[in-house]
């Protein structure tokens, strides 16, 4: 799977996951592919019993500023939709559809990265399936590739089904260094370790992925659908 020179579209749940899930990749191709991340939900309201106070508001746009750390890689392209955490499961389907269409529409990717549809968070689970719909292979919709990324926290906590990657990227250090820097601009979503979205859980989670691929440190995928021409 060639992504030199191509345009790639991440389409998160929340703010974070595109770093948990991608960073890696974001270090390594950012100066060779055109990235955009596309936010559904804004990861936060969840946790308030009050969804209009002011310190939910502050929480939001912290943890979207926090996004802005992937300007530091050249990644301008950045949308926010900011839905209610925790509602996509009961959020109107063509809603969700409809959104992700007109991203694919304005973008023209040549591969989407998105959440495991066997995640544990049922946002992330939306996310996926609403993708999907999107993106059915119809028309040019069936040259767009789509590979599913894992989240810390998540993906592996679906003990039953849990993230089974058949793609691996070969991280470097520097690429290991800039996606926990990414995460660390996320303070309010990290925990000491053995919390796997600690700094030292990401790097076990890329050791772990390089014994798997041969390699010192990986990040991991699924290829979904990914088409040969």
């Amino acid at each position: 799977m060639e992504l030199l020179k191509k345009r790639i579209l991440i389409i998160a749940a929340h703010p974070d996951d595109e770093v948990l899930g991608c960073g890696g990749l974001i270090s390594r191709f950012h100066q060779y592919s055109k990235f955009k991340v596309v936010y559904i939900a804004e990861g936060v309201s969840v946790r308030f019993t009050d969804r209009k106070s002011p310190q939910l508001k502050n929480e939001i746009e912290f943890r979207n500023k926090g996004s802005e750390f992937l300007n530091k890689f050249g990644l301008t392209d950045l949308k926010f939709h900011n839905l209610p955490c925790g509602t996509l499961p009961i959020t109107d389907a063509k809603i969700l559809h409809d959104l992700i269409q007109f991203e694919v529409e304005d973008f023209h990717p040549d591969y989407i990265f998105t959440h495991s549809q066997f995640d544990n968070h049922q946002d992330h689970r939306s996310v996926y399936e609403a993708v999907m719909v999107a993106v059915r292979p119809i028309l040019d919709l069936r040259k767009i590739g789509i590979v599913s990324f894992e989240v810390p926290s998540s993906s592996e906590w679906n003990f039953e089904m849990p993230f089974t990657p058949n793609l691996f990227l070969n991280m470097s250090l520097v690429d290991l260094e800039n996606k926990m820097d990414m995460m660390a601009a996320y303070s309010g979503e990290t925990r000491s370790y053995p919390f796997p979205r600690s700094k030292e859980g990401i790097k076990t989670l890329a050791q772990y992925r390089g014994t798997q691929s041969g390699f010192n440190f990986a990040e991991a995928y699924r290829a979904i659908r990914v088409p040969i021409y």
